[in-house]
C-alpha cells in the first residue's frame, strides 16, 4: 500500500507542476507590472525634480551637478531598494505556491516525507540591483566636451574644453572669475542628457528585474521539483527493498 501511495504521489507531482507553471506565470506577471509602475513613478519624479534644478541659470554648475549626483543617487538606492523587497515578496509568494502544490502529496506519504527529512522551499539569490547605476560626473564631462562651439567662440571654447575637468572638481568652480566660462554652458543640453539618462537607467533596470526573476523561477522551480521527485523516488526504492 505504501509503494503504491508514492507511486500515486510521483503521477500527482507530475501533474501538479505542469498546472502550477500558470500561476507562477500569474504571479510573476503582477510583480513585474507592479515594478515597472512603480519606476514609471520614479523616472517621472526624477525627470520632474532634474527640470527644477536647472530653471535657474545663474546657478553655478558645481552645485547644480552636487545636486544632481545627490538626487540621482538616492533615487538609484530607492529603486535598488523597493525591487530587493519585491523580490523576496515574490520568493515568498511562490514559495506558498509551491508549498500548496505538494500539500495533497505530503497528506498522503506525510510520515516518510518526515522520516526522509524533506523539508519544502523556494529560494532566490538576492536580487543584484546595482547592476546599472548612474555616473553623473562623467555624463556631465561628456556633455560639455560634445558641446559645439559657434565660429566666435571656437578658439575660447576649445581653452574651456581642455580645462573643464579641473574646474568642474574644484569646489569653487562657476564662481567669481569664472562665472564667464561657466555662461558657456548650455544648462538645457544638460537636462536633455540627464532625462535621457533617466530614462534608459529605468529601462535596465526593468529588464534586469526581469531577467533576474525569469533565471531564479526557472533555477528555483527545477530545483524545487528535482528534490521533491528525488526523495519520492528514494522513498519507493526504500519501500520496494524492505
Amino acid at each position: 500500500q505504501n509503494i503504491h501511495q508514492v507511486e500515486e504521489s510521483l503521477q500527482l507531482l507530475q501533474l501538479n507542476q505542469a498546472q502550477v507553471s500558470g500561476e507562477i506565470k500569474h504571479e510573476i506577471e503582477l510583480a513585474l507590472t507592479s515594478a515597472n509602475h512603480f519606476l514609471r513613478q520614479q523616472q517621472d519624479a526624477l525627470n520632474a525634480q532634474l527640470a527644477a534644478l536647472f530653471q535657474d541659470d545663474s546657478e553655478p554648475l558645481s552645485e547644480i551637478r552636487t545636486r544632481c549626483e545627490t538626487l540621482l543617487q538616492t533615487a538609484q538606492n530607492t529603486i535598488s531598494r523597493d525591487f530587493t523587497l519585491r523580490f523576496a515578496e515574490l520568493e515568498s509568494t511562490l514559495c506558498r505556491v509551491l508549498t500548496d502544490v505538494i500539500r495533497p502529496i505530503e497528506q498522503q506519504v506525510k510520515m516518510e516525507l518526515s522520516e526522509s527529512g524533506f523539508r519544502p522551499g523556494f529560494h532566490f539569490p538576492v536580487f543584484h540591483g546595482a547592476v546599472p547605476h548612474f555616473n553623473t560626473r562623467q555624463l556631465f564631462s561628456e556633455v560639455i566636451s560634445r558641446q559645439e562651439a559657434t565660429d566666435e567662440q571656437s578658439t575660447r571654447l576649445g581653452v574651456v574644453r581642455e580645462t573643464f575637468s579641473r574646474w568642474l572638481n574644484q569646489p569653487d568652480w562657476g564662481r567669481g572669475n569664472e562665472k564667464s566660462p561657466t555662461e558657456t554652458v548650455d544648462y538645457s543640453v544638460l537636462q536633455r542628457a540627464l532625462s535621457a539618462e533617466v530614462d534608459l537607467y529605468c529601462q535596465q533596470m526593468a529588464k534586469v528585474l526581469a531577467e533576474q526573476v525569469d533565471e531564479s523561477v526557472t533555477a528555483g522551480m527545477n530545483t524545487f521539483f528535482a528534490e521533491f521527485a528525488s526523495c519520492l523516488t528514494e522513498l519507493q526504492t526504500r519501500l520496494r527493498e524492505s
